[in-house]
């Protein structure tokens, strides 16, 4: 489709062509009757009729002024009777009806260049929530075309955050599906045993697939909230190793029933962060570390400052002696629900999905590597730098 602007000058060029071929038009009849044309005789005839539509007072007052010998014609260029009242009404007439016919044709064309924008407003308005296709670009204005581009994009962006959004809440409903049968299967098989040896197997069973489905829906609420978008008003300057230490008393009993060695090593430095979700990324990457280490490992969680060029980054991280990942792996074992192959432990891959998203949030990267030794895992987060205050 034309742009607005090929037209307004599309009708430029028609009103500017409509005057030229007036003005043609008189000086042709002029060159062929001279002084007798019947264009002067007409407008002559409408300068009259102008004069007669004023009010008495005006007409003889204009009358009487170009009857003075005193008066100069307001048209220097023609002195002879181009200054009479009649004259210069049929002048200001004309020149009305030009500018009356350049608007017309300007505002016409505007308006008919905007008439697909409406129409396209409508089936827009019209459109269900879930319809995401493209508005094609050919129906629009040129310089419209740019708007409706990145419209475009955003609905790309948006299908592709549905698209996500189903997988989720499908792999949630097969998540929580299988333990939440668990939970029935081992209180129903409980109920009907009468040897207390198996029905205290099936109630610690029972105890371990709670636990399970708690730390699932616990996962995917955290999840919840972190893709509704990260709240500003909670972002605060906070000390690292105070959150780490904070947390680490949350593991200590999960860590002695495993002989797991929770140790620290804490160097003072600050993080500007929403603490919820700094607490959430720590947690899960301490839980990570404790369920598939195994037991008797050790864990050591440590913050500190690593120096990137001319900057100082805050760091937190957390490493192990436990299998570790293969480096081939590492890449997708922060995608949601991937689960690396050949593990034996129940998880639903949710919880390095949660620190890759929190990790994103603050503008942090993750670095992956080897544990202690060379064997387990070592994951750090190594925050921006914080600048100092002036």
């Amino acid at each position: 489709m034309s742009s607005i602007k090929q037209r307004l000058w599309t009708a430029l060029a028609a009103a500017t062509l409509l005057i030229w071929c007036v003005f043609f038009a008189m000086l042709a009849a002029y060159w062929q009757h001279g002084s007798d044309s019947p264009w002067k005789a007409g407008l002559a005839h409408l300068g009259d009729q102008l004069l007669l539509a004023l009010p008495d007072p005006v007409a003889n007052a204009l009358t009487a002024a170009a009857s003075s010998s005193t008066v100069r014609s307001p048209l220097p260029a023609v002195r002879d009777d181009t200054g009479e009242p009649g004259n210069i009404l049929t002048a200001l007439t004309l020149n009305t009806l030009q500018l009356l016919a350049v608007g017309v044709l300007l505002g016409g064309s505007v308006v008919l260049s905007l008439r697909p924008l409406k129409r396209l407003s409508a089936e827009v308005a019209q459109r269900p929530p879930s319809d995401t296709t493209p508005i094609a670009q050919d129906r629009v204005p040129g310089e419209i075309a740019p708007l409706i581009g990145a419209f475009n994009s955003l609905l790309a962006r948006v299908e592709a955050s549905m698209q996500s959004e189903r997988y989720f809440i499908a792999q949630a409903a097969h998540e929580l599906r299988t333990p939440m049968s668990a939970l029935h299967t081992y209180a129903e098989v409980a109920l009907l045993t009468d040897d207390i040896a198996e029905k205290d197997a099936l109630l610690r069973r029972l105890i371990d697939a709670a636990a399970r489905t708690s730390r699932l829906a616990d996962q995917l609420l955290d999840q919840a909230r972190l893709e509704s978008g990260p709240q500003p008003a909670n972002w605060v300057e906070a000390d690292a190793p105070e959150l780490v230490r904070h947390l680490l008393g949350e593991f200590s009993i999960q860590a002695d029933a495993q002989m797991i060695s929770l140790f620290q090593r804490l160097a003072p430095c600050r993080i500007r962060c929403d603490i919820d979700a700094i607490g959430i990324l720590l947690r899960n990457l301490v839980d990570n570390a404790i369920r598939y280490a195994g037991r008797c490992s050790i864990i050591e969680v440590s913050s500190g400052h690593q120096c990137d060029g001319d900057a100082l980054h805050p760091y937190l991280e957390v490493l192990d002696d436990g299998p570790g990942i293969a480096e081939s792996e590492r890449p997708r074992a922060f995608e949601r629900f991937y689960r690396v192959p050949g593990t034996t432990e129940p998880g639903s891959g949710i919880g390095l999905s949660l620190v890759a998203t929190i990790a994103a949030q603050h503008g942090a990267r993750i670095e992956c590597d080897s544990g202690m030794d060379g064997r387990g895992l070592r994951v750090r987060v190594v925050f921006p730098a914080i600048m100092p205050q002036r």
